[in-house]
């Protein structure tokens, strides 16, 4: 496959795949009940408790996310210092010719490595600001975990508390939101824009839930989208990331088009 049909591969795998979709209400499941008690109950405040999520997340120098749906897996570090939001990680794109790709973000310079493009084991420093992939930097921005939340404030149409579950022996509180996809439309395609046609695909709402440990760190985001189900997993909170610069052994020059 020429480089453009790779570039274009790995635009359209992440539009989908980093993307928050948009798909059906899915409800928590059935083993989860909204909260209530015999004391008056009051709602959470989605602009009250996002934010303060959001925030707290931001807080905390890295964290080990994986992510998994129909068209993509993702698994990588992404940590913050001094202002710069540096990531490392790995995406494999399903589909009828599935690649695994790596991209790395440190101190502001990206690595791009997919054998088709690179080479096995090979990675090429790409210049975002001129490349075709720049539509992307979006995209992988969307990936910070406080912003992506904060993201979603002004889009919540409800929010529901449905009590405790406990996610990878950790204890959260699960919380389920109704979005706006229009509101939200820079969580769902950041980078892309909102079309006629995409629009036309869009449900009045979707559903969003989110799962909090008792230190308003998110352990787990769960969503339906374009790209079926999607599981986001955060852990390692605050552990020293694996994010360093290729060896130079391992540059090559980015083919052209990319």
């Amino acid at each position: 496959m020429r480089v453009r049909a790779w570039v274009a591969a790995l635009l359209v795998g992440c539009g989908l795949g980093l993307a928050s979709g948009c798909g059906g209400a899915a409800h928590p499941g059935s083993a989860a009940t909204l909260r209530t008690s015999a004391a008056p109950y009051v709602a959470p405040s989605a602009a009250q408790l996002l934010p303060r999520f959001a925030k707290r997340m931001e807080s905390e120098s890295s964290v080990h996310m994986t992510e998994i749906n129909d068209v993509v897996s993702v698994a990588g570090d992404f940590g913050s210092s001094a202002g710069a939001f540096d990531f490392s990680f790995k995406e494999t794109f399903k589909g009828k010719t599935p690649f695994t790709a790596e991209f790395r973000r440190v101190r502001g310079s990206y690595f791009i490595s997919a054998p088709q493009l690179t080479g096995a084991g090979k990675f090429a420093q790409v210049d975002m600001a001129t490349s075709p992939l720049r539509a992307m930097s979006s995209q992988l921005a969307n990936l910070r975990p406080g912003a992506s939340l904060a993201s979603v404030v002004p889009a919540v149409n409800s929010m529901s508390d449905y009590g405790p579950a406990v996610i990878d022996g950790v204890a959260t509180e699960q919380y389920f939101l109704l979005l706006d996809p229009i509101k939200a439309s820079g969580l769902l395609s950041p980078g892309v824009p909102l079309t006629p046609a995409l629009k036309a695909r869009l449900p009045k709402q979707f559903a969003y839930t989110i799962f909090v440990s008792g230190n308003d760190l998110v352990q787990r985001v769960r969503y339906d989208g374009f790209a079926g189900e999607t599981t986001i997993d955060y852990t390692n909170w605050g552990a020293p990331p694996h994010i360093s610069a290729p060896p130079a052994s391992s540059l090559v020059p980015a083919p052209p088009g990319l």
